[in-house]
């Protein structure tokens, strides 16, 4: 395969990429947060970074409506859930990677674990480059809010 069909290819699947991260981001509210420079270009590995390494960490971009499970609003249940997980060059969170590390509650591990799984974000940056990022998210339960 030439140098020029590979090229056309790999931007082919970029903007298909693009396009479908725009449609799951659809009915999510918007944090505002501003694109990084290295979203268009070409992925630049396969590995998996910390956030020290990155010279753009993740950033949250679009998230669903926080679910605060009945039972633990109901008996008063309060506290914050860390979340672990990686996201990847096209800013979803790796579904296999995601693990409540901190929490009181199943059901707040849980709704903790789903609201980072439907969040999308703007993927980490290494040279220019999106590449995939472990990183972490605290989700806050607090009774009165949403």
């Amino acid at each position: 395969m030439s140098v020029t069909r590979v090229v056309i290819l790999v931007t082919a699947l970029l903007c298909t990429a693009c396009a479908s991260n725009a449609r799951v981001s659809e009915g999510l509210n918007q944090t505002g947060e501003i694109a990084p420079a290295c979203v268009t270009a070409v992925p630049l590995d396969s590995i998996i970074h910390d956030t020290r390494e990155v010279t753009t960490k993740p950033q949250l971009r679009a998230y669903p409506d926080l679910h605060y499970p009945d039972r633990a609003r109901r008996e008063g249940i309060t506290g914050s859930v860390v979340v672990s997980f990686v996201v990847g060059v096209d800013g979803l969170p790796e579904a296999s990677s995601i693990r409540a590390i901190g929490g009181f509650a199943n059901e707040l591990n849980n709704a903790a674990a789903e609201f980072v799984g439907a969040s999308r974000y703007w993927p980490g940056c290494l040279s220019g480059r999106p590449v995939r990022v472990r990183t972490t998210q605290e989700v806050n339960f607090r009774i009165g809010a949403q």
